[in-house]
């Protein structure tokens, strides 16, 4: 079932990583559908309690007070602040990347 049917489409507002499934149809003949993966890009990241394991990225900044767990990735534009409370063990690897969402 479509979730929309016409000339325009507007994307709702995003707030987690998601798929569309994208086809056209045209005097009755209708594509393949294709995946169109959204991969959304906060601002700010503020990290005050448990986090998983990945890879977090911003197009601004990242503040972190907690202890990361092993392969665990920070990647902001403009700065990452590790706050009182940030801890990564001696045995954990933790990287720090400016570089935003691409």
């Amino acid at each position: 079932m479509p979730i929309f049917s016409g000339n325009n489409f507007q994307t709702p507002n995003l707030f987690s990583n998601t798929s569309y499934y994208v086809s056209c149809e045209a005097n009755n003949c209708n594509s393949n559908k294709l995946e169109a993966k959204i991969t959304v890009c906060n601002s700010h990241l503020n990290f005050t309690s448990n986090i998983d394991s990945g890879i977090y990225k911003s197009s601004d900044s990242i503040e972190a007070r907690v202890n990361v767990p092993s392969n665990t990735i920070f990647q902001a534009a403009k700065k990452i602040i590790l706050s009182p409370g940030f801890q990564a063990g001696s045995n954990e690897v933790f990287e720090a990347k400016i570089g935003g969402c691409n």
